[in-house]
């Protein structure tokens, strides 16, 4: 059994009173260069949209550590621009492996996105995966002896069991599940070997929710088939299992939309993006970001441009597309594979339809400072956002804060943000000639999209990143827990 207390960073707490204490719950640390003597820090991906809510309350910050993040923080170093704890939970190399490469991300990650071809099946990360889930839970149950009225709220799919780790240990407290990814149909969720198990521990938190309305369908069919417990009528949010009432609901995450739209007027980005189309000399330009991912669907992307210059020979020459791949999980093998077959596909179609002057297709590999990902936003005719399958996608979201007003997304409607963006130009990302045909249609009829993008523009003005967290907080604030001396006791998983 392994063996950890938490290690609090040092440092004073913005108390704002014990209705509003939260601990949060992820896998990774939520800031990024903590080295001694660094005068700021990097807060990105899931973390930034808790990042605010985490500093406006008494909020302490759970996370799976690396050697590096756990070093620093054990030795009490300040942290700038950040008046939360953090509490980093230490794992052997070998189990923290086997939870994340292996259970979490090659096996939930791919099945969840309807790629059980690519799913690794093993009893021994299973083991690891509820070692880390267990002891995750353990630490959280001492932090909230001292915060009994504290909000615990654990985020994604690395960490779905530790509720029902912590109502083992006589946890009291409201915990709340945001899943960031989709939560598939009931015939690819049954494929899970631990399936049974996996809900059984989803059902123990008080609040589970999802990004869209066809997730919470799939979770609620997928409990009726195999837990068999009672579940309120159709339309309504409650799911009772074992004297325990879980509410489940869609709360489909945005982005920090105040911080794009300031950056998009700042002069700094401008002098970016004219700098960039000065280098492009092409009229027309297109535009893909994505983690370098099979979820992301860059090969079919990338099929559709080929056959798009193959059928129409007048582009070429003419439209330069940039596909900004950030590099991904590199450890797990199934991704190197990915990386060769984009690169291969790049160099083919430049090979074929480019020349000395011209680059059909420019691929960047590495991670972009998000000034100049704004600043590629705003010259590009129009964005290719076309994952096989996504929880939501914020890059389709941030894109249409940015974009010009001529310029259009192409959207997947496989992505979560298909549901929560009506009136776009949606593909299915299987179907490379209607991705070709959508390519000529948007170039060809620039401003198409002018007037349901200021909707959707207004639209995430009222409803950004921070409402978001605001909202889930609010109704896990709200949802009266069961008495806990009446629950069951499960055997433990």
């Amino acid at each position: 059994m392994l063996k950890s207390k938490p290690s609090l960073s040092r440092r004073k707490i913005n108390n704002s009173g014990a209705e509003q204490e939260l601990i949060i719950v992820s896998n990774r640390c939520p800031v990024s260069n903590l080295r001694k003597g660094a005068e700021s820090i990097s807060i990105g991906g899931l973390t930034s949209a808790l990042h605010q809510v985490a500093m406006e309350q008494d909020a302490t910050w759970v996370f799976v550590s690396d050697n590096a993040n756990y070093e620093y923080i054990k030795s009490g170093e300040e942290v700038p621009g950040i008046n939360y704890n953090l509490v980093p939970v230490k794992f052997p190399e070998k189990v923290y492996k086997a939870y994340y490469n292996g259970y979490s991300n090659s096996l939930i990650w791919p099945l969840f996105h309807y790629f059980p071809d690519k799913c690794l099946f093993s009893d021994q990360d299973w083991e690891h995966y509820k070692t880390v889930n267990e002891e995750i839970a353990k630490n959280i149950a001492e932090i909230a002896k001292a915060k009994p009225n504290a909000k615990i709220w654990i985020q994604d799919y690395h960490l779905l069991l530790v509720a029902d780790y912590l109502r083992k240990l006589g946890v009291g407290n409201k915990i709340g599940l945001f899943l960031h990814i989709p939560f598939p149909t009931y015939e690819i969720f049954r494929i899970l070997p631990q399936r049974q198990e996996l809900l059984n521990a989803m059902l123990c938190y008080d609040l589970v929710g999802f990004h869209t309305k066809s997730y919470v369908s799939n979770f609620r069919r997928s409990v009726r088939r195999l837990v068999g417990q009672s579940l309120a009528p159709a339309g309504t949010y409650v799911i009772e299992n074992e004297g325990h009432s879980t509410h489940i609901y869609d709360f489909p995450i945005s982005v920090d939309t105040q911080y794009i739209l300031d950056l998009n007027e700042a002069e700094a980005t401008h002098k970016l993006s004219k700098d960039l189309r000065e280098k492009i000399r092409q009229p027309y330009i297109g535009l893909g970001v994505d983690r370098l991912d099979y979820t992301k669907g860059i090969a079919h992307r990338l099929k559709a441009l080929d056959l798009f210059f193959k059928l129409n020979p007048k582009y070429r020459g003419k439209l330069t597309f940039i596909q900004i791949a950030v590099p991904s999980r590199s450890q797990v093998g199934e991704y190197d594979k990915i990386k060769n077959e984009v690169e291969e596909m790049v160099a083919r179609i430049n090979g074929q339809y480019g020349d000395l002057s011209w680059q059909p297709v420019i691929f960047i590999n590495r991670s972009v400072p998000f000034q100049k990902l704004v600043s590629y936003f705003q010259i590009a005719d129009f964005a290719l956002i076309t994952p096989l399958r996504d929880g939501m996608n914020l890059v389709a979201k941030e894109f249409l804060l940015s974009k010009k007003p001529e310029a259009s997304l192409i959207l997947s409607e496989l992505a979560g943000a298909a549901e929560a963006l009506p009136g776009l130009d949606f593909v299915n990302p299987y179907n490379i000639s209607q991705m070709a045909e959508c390519i000529k249609d948007v170039i060809e009829n620039p401003g198409k999209q002018s007037e349901v993008t200021l909707s959707h523009v207004e639209g995430l003005k009222n409803y950004d990143v921070h409402q978001w967290a605001r909202n889930f907080l609010s109704m896990l604030s709200e949802i009266e827990r069961s008495d806990e001396s009446t629950r069951p006791v499960r055997q433990t998983i």
